[in-house]
């Protein structure tokens, strides 16, 4: 496989992921939360979020416009904003304890439903304490932007809300270099020297509703300096979790060596016309390693043992 096909990048590729309203008023839900034990008990001058609704310190769900504080001085703003019925309405503002603006949460008119109850599209932004922007959601826009806290661009999404769909994911360095890109089930992954050094593609996947992990395959490649395959394979995994309202991107492992136990790995040497071949015997708790030497087009097999089975980080 040419390197030079990776970088063939379409925006109309699109794969299962989990942008949605629903994460967003679940990190409205945190932040309306986060101050002690409220959800069991609401205390004076205190928003709470119980099942998906907001309620005030009355014990009744919000209606009307709300301004939660600090203190009981009523001194230090919280939370302020417009509810109906429990759900935010207009923007809902949280601040900090030193004034500066903690999240801004703005629902829009649109709406849809998930599981029997009904939520507006909205855009949220998440600031730190000295008001640096961490993080922007826009289902209008179909956009998810991360920040570190200098400032910089982490990652940038792009998605389609109907149906929960990505376009397009890229993640980067601190000076702005591509680090990672994800669409179509792909993923390739860049050094800080702007090489590219590994690819990845989830080939298939069966999800476990009982345990709540999405088992998969996947398919690699990964070069060396010169740009030659060094390793190629492919593994299984069964640590995929999959939540389409709590991940945001289609999940990779990190690095080869990451993947706990893997089912097939395949290593090559280019310049020695060797490869070895890793097969897991889980009948017996082996690990069969094979190697071939190349010649002309054809591998011929030269060695093969058995040992204990083999961890991939071994």
């Amino acid at each position: 496989m040419k390197i030079k096909k990776f970088f063939v990048l379409s925006l109309l590729i699109i794969i299962p992921v989990c942008a949605s309203s629903q994460q967003h008023y679940n990190l409205l839900s945190l932040m309306i939360n986060e101050t002690g034990d409220i959800t069991q008990d609401i205390r004076k001058n205190m928003l709470a979020e119980r099942d998906g609704i907001i309620y005030d310190n009355t014990g009744n769900p919000c209606d009307g416009f709300h301004t939660d504080y600090y203190d009981n001085e009523k001194t230090k703003v919280r939370i302020t904003g417009r509810f109906k019925k429990g759900l935010p309405v207009d923007v809902v503002r949280g601040y900090f304890e030193n004034g500066f603006i903690k999240f801004r949460y703005t629902p829009y008119n649109k709406s849809y439903k998930y599981c029997g109850r009904k939520y507006n599209y909205c855009s949220y932004t998440v600031y730190d304490e000295s008001g640096v922007c961490l993080l922007y959601m826009d289902d209008k826009k179909g956009m998810e932007r991360k920040y570190n806290t200098d400032g910089s661009l982490f990652s940038i999404l792009y998605y389609f809300r109907k149906g929960s769909e990505m376009i397009h994911y890229e993640e980067y360095y601190e000076d702005k270099k591509k680090k990672a890109v994800i669409y179509d089930k792909k993923k390739f992954d860049y050094d800080e020297n702007g090489r590219f050094r590994r690819y990845w593609e989830r080939k298939s996947e069966k999800y476990d509703k009982k345990s709540g992990t999405m088992a998969a395959t996947f398919y690699f490649e990964e070069y060396d300096i010169s740009g030659d395959v060094s390793r190629q394979g492919r593994f299984y995994t069964n640590l995929y979790e999959h939540d389409q309202w709590l991940h945001i991107t289609p999940e990779f492992p990190e690095s080869i060596d990451s993947v706990p136990l893997q089912d097939f790995r395949e290593i090559l040497f280019p310049r020695l016309g060797l490869k070895d071949l890793y097969r897991w015997d889980y009948a017996n708790n082996k690990t069969i390693i094979t190697r071939y030497k190349q010649q002309g087009k054809a591998w011929v097999e030269t060695e093969r043992k058995s040992l204990p089975r083999l961890k991939s980080n071994d």
